[in-house]
């Protein structure tokens, strides 16, 4: 008996020694479960006070790739008018919506006319033709001469108010500073209107140029915001729509990948040349291409995220599936493989 214990003695320390010390490498694997979902997903939404937002959501980081917001201007208000086709598939580049601002294009409108005008001034100007201009000149100073009256007999009776102590030394002198600016505008507007019958002269063909450059660029500047209005898809994809009282549309590229919830504790062991294979289903391998070391919970589990994507661009799984997949985690030591599977065991 005591030659038997021995025997079974030795037996354990040999294979003890054997775990710990003998250079042999065996291969760890896990099982664990992975969610299909799309590569890059871009959503369309809408938000309160009538604002569109549009997001590119990156699964192979985890991130926003791309972000696009619009708000009307006070006073204003949007008019969305989503671009409607039977297809079910976009290309990148495809115009998905068109916004009107209403605000915007009253004053596109209004710069447009103001531009008209002013080549039209410029016109006459050039030709000689100073009929219109002097006409133009006197109906000024026709207004600017009925202003000023208005204004001196309105100084006249704030000064017989003033002089009874019925009105406040602020008000007689804001009265006679208003009369004061309406002399200067019919002096400036009798200038104007000598100038216009003596013809025109280079420094006013040359204010009509600048005033006509400043239009321009006025208009560009409001026509390329109203481009910027119109949405166009960033991705290749197909069209998915929601019945939600926020989101317009969505747009989802069709490579997949595969997020896959995993222990913390194995965080070490996963590396750039980490693979996979997905459970029952052909041409199944993936490549884990991202590590998201942000500890979270997952069924009640302590979980670091990993993207896999698979080898072959023609995996067709369908999106939010939930799919068993093997881990390969590399050949580790028999001391660490029976530590790992011991750990592994315990945790399920």
């Amino acid at each position: 008996m005591t030659k038997k214990i021995t025997v079974i003695s030795i037996s354990i320390i040999l294979l003890v020694l054997i775990i710990v010390y003998f250079p042999i490498q065996i291969p760890l694997s896990v099982s664990v479960p992975g969610k299909i979902v799309t590569e890059k997903t871009w959503v369309l939404k809408k938000g309160a006070g009538e604002s569109i937002s549009a997001t590119v959501y990156d699964n192979n980081t985890g991130q926003i790739d791309e972000y696009f917001s619009t708000l009307p201007d006070r006073g204003d208000t949007f008019e969305f008018d989503l671009v409607t086709t039977d297809a079910m598939s976009v290309s990148e580049g495809d115009t998905i919506a068109k916004i009107k601002s209403n605000l915007l294009s009253r004053q596109i409108a209004q710069v447009k006319k103001k531009l008209e005008v002013s080549k039209a001034k410029l016109q006459i100007l050039l030709s000689g033709k100073k009929e219109s201009l002097v006409k133009e000149a006197e109906q000024k100073l026709k207004l600017a001469r009925e202003s000023y009256s208005f204004l001196v007999k309105t100084a006249e009776r704030k000064k017989e108010l003033f002089d009874k102590g019925l009105l406040s030394i602020e008000e007689y002198e804001k009265a006679n500073s208003e009369m004061r600016v309406g002399l200067l505008d019919v002096q400036v507007r009798e200038a104007a209107l000598s100038s216009s019958k003596t013809g025109a002269k280079a420094e006013q063909i040359l204010l009509a140029k600048n005033e006509i450059v400043g239009y321009e660029q006025e208009y560009e500047v409001l026509k390329e915001k109203q481009k910027q209005l119109v949405i166009i898809s960033p991705l290749t994809g197909d069209k998915k729509y929601f019945f939600s009282s926020d989101t317009i549309l969505a747009v989802q590229t069709r490579n997949i990948l595969l997020m896959i919830p995993l222990n913390w504790q194995y965080q070490e062991l996963v590396g750039n040349t980490t693979t996979g294979e997905i459970a029952d289903f052909e041409d199944r391998t993936f490549d884990i291409i991202y590590r998201n070391l942000t500890v979270q919970s997952f069924n009640s589990e302590q979980v670091i995220t990993l993207v896999g994507k698979p080898q072959s661009e023609d995996v067709s799984l369908p999106v939010n599936l939930w799919v068993m997949c093997k881990l390969n985690l590399g050949d580790v030591s028999l001391l660490d493989f029976f530590k790992w599977k011991l750990l592994y065991t315990f945790k399920t």
